[in-house]
């Protein structure tokens, strides 16, 4: 194995050798490939010599000490989710963080919301599609990214409607991106029995010109800016597609889709995790959009959040009825400050006193509400209320 030739002065009208260019320029640069398997196959053997550094997506820089290829110190971020706030601004792209739970179906309307922040949808709102958290379970071919989103059509549907993952971005979100250019990027595999014609899943980064709307209705002014079509296999692979934002877009939506053929089997699926925008010519290493898994839930927390849900813990309303009508409130305050005030839901039926009407919420706005309970009868000196089962709860949504 010939060594690398270290630094050199060139002047003007010297002849480089064969040696030279190899030794002092090729060998000294950084190489880039989009996988390991890329790297490893092109450089074997003797081409191989100690120094050599590499970049891959999922690695990020790499050296050659001799004998194997080490990470660089720095070189990637080093937490399990690749951490790092600023450049990404899609929320829960490493679809670790689902409030609703983690196998919905998605029902026959415009949009179901799943994983944080993602909607399912099937055109002609058609159910027979169900999101679910899984691992990866691949730490070759991934950045070390826990959780997936499995978008599946049902065991035996017949439906050939497209089945869709759609994030909607605020108007405050993506105004930076206007007039810029943008890589756009995911992970994804198929299932063993996906039924998209040539194993197809399309991306359509998708903009507007309104104030936060929602593509379930409609963008104002709607165009996709970037579109491109990945084929999948049961390995997991990165995809990475490039365009420019309008200067005048307000409003940005990312969404992933396929169309189905024939009968569901088992695994007509497609999983997919690590979804990222960024303002740049290639995408980069895969980064979450805030930086921290608390800041993660909180950024998920601002456009839903759960009260309650948990059997016999919080909340517990109490106290003093004095007569039928009267009313008990208790102040609840969000985690984080809502996108605005939501529109909340009681779910489920909650424990409460003899003679004590369900709960409900008053006073909502964007810090918090008020857990309301009060008497169908009479005075009721100790009146209750709190959740008994896990379906008890309070979700405040203010979703796009």
């Amino acid at each position: 194995m010939t060594a690398n030739a270290g630094y050199k002065t060139f002047n003007t009208g010297d002849v480089l050798t064969a040696a030279q260019v190899q030794y002092n320029l090729q060998n000294q640069s950084v190489m880039y490939f989009a996988t390991t398997t890329a790297r490893d196959a092109a450089l074997t053997g003797s081409i191989l010599v100690d120094g050599m550094v590499s970049y891959t997506p999922a690695t990020g820089l790499m050296y050659y000490n001799g004998t194997a290829w080490t990470a660089v110190s720095g070189g990637t971020v080093p937490t399990s989710y690749g951490y790092a706030a600023g450049k990404n601004p899609v929320i829960n792209g490493h679809m670790g963080v689902w409030q609703r739970g983690t196998s919905i179906a998605v029902g026959a309307s415009a949009k179901t919301f799943t994983a944080d922040r993602w909607w399912g949808s099937r055109a002609s709102s058609v159910a027979g599609e169900t999101v679910s958290r899984q691992s990866t379970s691949d730490t070759t071919n991934l950045p070390t990214i826990q959780y997936c989103a499995r978008v599946q059509r049902d065991l035996g549907n017949t439906g050939t409607q497209y089945l869709a993952l759609t994030q909607d971005f605020e108007t405050a979100t993506s105004i930076p991106f206007a007039g810029k250019s943008v890589a756009v990027s995911f992970y994804a595999r198929a299932g063993a029995n996906y039924s998209s014609a040539s194993n197809a899943l399309t991306l359509s980064l998708i903009t507007g010109t309104g104030t936060d709307q929602t593509l379930s209705t409609g963008y104002t002014g709607q165009t996709t800016a970037i579109t491109g079509t990945a084929t999948l296999t049961t390995t997991w692979q990165r995809f990475t597609y490039t365009g420019t934002i309008a200067a005048t877009a307000t409003q940005i939506g990312y969404q992933v889709y396929y169309t189905p053929v024939g009968t569901a089997l088992t695994s007509d699926y497609f999983e997919i995790t690590g979804l990222q925008v960024e303002a740049n010519a290639t995408a980069t290493q895969f980064q979450t959009a805030t930086g921290t898994v608390q800041g993660e839930l909180a950024a998920c927390q601002r456009y839903y959040y759960v009260v309650g849900g948990v059997a016999n813990q919080y909340p517990i309303v109490s106290g003093n009825l004095s007569g039928t009508g009267s009313q008990i409130r208790t102040p609840i305050k969000y985690g984080v400050t809502m996108r605005v005030a939501p529109t909340i839901t009681k779910n489920g039926t909650w424990n409460v006193s003899s003679n004590t009407n369900q709960p409900s919420a008053v006073f909502i706005g964007t810090e918090g509400f008020s857990i309301e309970i009060s008497s169908a009868s009479g005075a009721i000196p100790a009146a209750y209320a709190y959740p008994d089962t896990s379906d008890d709860s309070f979700t405040c949504s203010a979703e796009l």
